[in-house]
């Protein structure tokens, strides 16, 4: 673990953009540079941003809207499309608070 903890470290520079502040979006959050190519790539400025092949999807932010749109990508849809995901969306910071059901993709 710590092999890997010291890989994705030097390769992503997390813990030098933890401790330089300086640099911290908005003053309160460390950059987690770890899929900024793709960021760029795709011009994704927010969270969560879904790209499916290439294109950006407008689900809804729940799990089995994100189910949904993978698998309408689909000719024929995998049988892990048929699992029952919740529906429900989380709030906003660390999503404690939120509302929705159950659905099937």
């Amino acid at each position: 673990m710590n092999t890997c903890y010291k890989a994705a470290d030097a390769q992503f520079d997390v813990s030098k953009n933890f401790n330089d502040t300086s640099r911290w979006l908005s003053g309160k959050f460390p950059k987690f540079n770890t899929d900024a190519a793709l960021n760029q790539k795709y011009n994704v400025a927010g969270s969560p941003t879904l790209i499916i092949n290439g294109v950006e999807s407008s689900a809804g932010r729940d799990s089995a809207s994100y189910l949904k749109a993978i698998c309408d990508a689909f000719k024929n849809a995998p049988t892990e499309c048929g699992t029952q995901l919740s529906s429900t969306t989380s709030g906003p910071g660390f999503g404690y608070d939120s509302v929705g059901s159950a659905q099937a993709a």
